[in-house]
């Protein structure tokens, strides 16, 4: 039987965090939770297998276009 999602969404509204919690499942590690994302302009560093890619899709690209459907969001790595 599945479980019944209860989503506040004034919360998700506000909260990228608990965005990414409820809609994509995705709960950051400690290290992640220290990013702040506050500033219009964000420089990850960090190594192989730190999930800066992971991260900053589901805190900062995912959120942000379910909060402005018409917008378009281009994301350029290497």
């Amino acid at each position: 039987m599945a479980k019944e999602l209860h989503i506040d969404f004034d919360k998700a509204a506000k909260s990228d965090a608990y965005f990414a919690e409820k809609f994509s499942g995705f709960k950051a590690f400690n290290y992640q939770e220290e990013v702040d994302w506050s500033q219009k302009r964000i420089i990850l560093c960090g190594g192989r297998r730190t999930g800066k890619d992971t991260l900053v899709a589901n805190r900062r690209i995912v959120p942000f276009m379910w909060k402005n459907p018409n917008v378009k969001v281009g994301v350029f790595a290497p």
